[in-house]
């Protein structure tokens, strides 16, 4: 998250949350299919802890928390999903 409490030594920030998304990004290249969990922020926690409303690659107003980085893939980039 880039909000919130401090949670077993994880400080909260932009710039953390944008490495995590990078390194992400570049260990989910070669996968089959990955899965990001929270595309928008929430309002709400159902656990209580502030950090929980502040996973989203974007806010609840649709603005953009983080840069969203090409896949390092060029294969996988414009794949889609087919079932």
């Amino acid at each position: 998250p880039y909000a919130g409490e401090s949670y077993a030594n994880n400080q909260p920030s932009y710039e953390g949350m944008q490495q995590y998304l990078n390194d992400y990004v570049a260990w989910s290249a070669d996968k089959g299919q990955s899965y990001w969990f929270m595309m928008y922020d929430t309002t709400v926690s159902y656990t209580g802890a502030e950090y929980e409303k502040h996973f989203g690659l974007f806010g609840t107003d649709m603005k953009p928390h983080v840069n969203i980085p090409q896949c390092p893939n060029p294969n996988q980039q414009y794949r889609l999903r087919r079932d």
